[in-house]
């Protein structure tokens, strides 16, 4: 009666590790999918807060990063950078397939789909310090931007 609980439990062993590995195989495969299509990739330089209206700590940062991105594109060394703010409610396709894992969330993303978080004060000088960091030094923007 022994051995046969022991068959028993080794084959559940088994059969438990077989079904994780399925799993989790299809589950690397189909997230590596869409990883870098075109589609994902910006155009150019952007830099964007996803935000949601009910959040506080959206109210906060909104005003200073709404004025910068109504400046107009931050242009580093003939690098240009599009500002945008976008809520992943109202446009759930623009934040589709990005590390958002709360709100606000500040991302910067290359040509070549490569993005870095901003973590930093929530203000338009320190937004505009992370773009010349990210882009190189001398941002050349509209006046209003500097508010």
């Amino acid at each position: 009666m022994q051995f046969n609980w022991k068959i028993g439990a080794l084959a559940a062993v088994v059969v438990g590790i077989l079904a994780y590995l399925y799993f989790n195989r299809t589950m690397l495969v189909s997230g590596f999918q869409n990883k870098g299509s075109a589609s994902s990739k910006p155009e150019g330089y952007t830099f964007t807060m996803y935000y949601a209206d009910w959040c506080g700590h959206c109210k906060n940062a909104k005003p200073g990063f709404q004025s910068l991105a109504n400046s107009g594109p931050v242009i580093v060394n003939g690098k240009k950078c599009t500002v945008q703010m976008v809520s992943p409610e109202k446009e759930p396709e623009k934040a589709a397939g990005k590390p958002i894992k709360g709100f606000p969330t500040f991302l910067f993303e290359s040509p070549e789909g490569q993005i870095v978080e901003y973590k930093g004060e929530r203000n338009t000088d320190a937004y505009l310090k992370f773009i010349n960091d990210a882009l190189g030094s001398g941002a050349e923007t509209t006046p209003d931007a500097a508010e």
